[in-house]
């Protein structure tokens, strides 16, 4: 990255951060955010490549209205040496990206690894949560409770398909999703949306019932994974 940055002869300033100590996720992302003076941040994961269209194509929904809060896109899938392999073709209307489906999907749709968000997402209720290890199921959350969210069928990120990537070997077992105080950071977001009243009643609570059930469920499936006994 300091070679990258060293060479980089663009109309652009890049400011290179390097923390002594691992501090984890959440509090990387916080020191990001604090350094950054730009309106919209644009997730970049160090294994991925943005195409060279990407920030352009992103800007465009933030300036077409000012209630976007989060755009994220397809992408093309490429092996750890970077061979194409193939593209992401999902599609989603704006339905599909509401408070009620971002909430069904644990917390945030689509591929995390392409969003980008205002700053503002990373602000709101408060600092992003250092105990929070899954950014892609709760900055989703958020930005659909402070505007909309928008999605660019073009695939905009080369997503490699690491085999030692973390979302290759996340489980149901053990997803951060699943976990009591990632679920609680969700539903206190929630209930932060409904104090400000950026949500009506009813949709805070079909918000809840979504995300506690998720909670119910992993119980539920790990109790009965302990009692199954294989057939003789």
């Amino acid at each position: 990255m300091e070679e990258m940055a060293g060479t980089y002869i663009g109309p652009h300033r890049i400011i290179l951060n390097k923390n002594i100590e691992n501090h984890g996720l959440g509090a990387h992302i916080n020191t990001a955010i604090d350094r950054a003076n730009g309106k919209i941040i644009i997730m970049a994961a160090g294994d991925d490549i943005s195409l060279p269209n990407r920030v352009k194509k992103l800007h465009h929904y933030y300036s077409e209205d000012e209630n976007v809060s989060a755009v994220f896109s397809n992408a093309v899938f490429i092996e750890d040496n970077g061979t194409p392999t193939q593209s992401d073709q999902k599609s989603y209307d704006d339905k599909d990206l509401s408070l009620i489906e971002i909430s069904r999907h644990g917390g945030g749709i689509g591929m995390g690894a392409s969003y980008s968000f205002r700053k503002t997402v990373f602000e709101w209720p408060q600092k992003y949560p250092c105990h929070i290890n899954c950014e892609d199921k709760l900055l989703p959350l958020r930005a659909s409770l402070l505007g909309k969210i928008k999605f660019c069928k073009e695939p905009l990120i080369k997503y490699r398909l690491s085999e030692t990537g973390i979302s290759r070997i996340i489980t149901p077992k053990n997803s951060y999703i699943s976990r009591p105080e990632h679920i609680g950071e969700q539903i206190s977001t929630i209930k932060a949306g409904l104090r400000q009243k950026k949500i009506k009643r009813e949709y805070a609570a079909l918000s809840n019932r979504l995300i506690s059930n998720r909670r119910r469920y992993y119980r539920l499936k790990d109790k009965a994974n302990k009692i199954r006994t294989p057939l003789s």
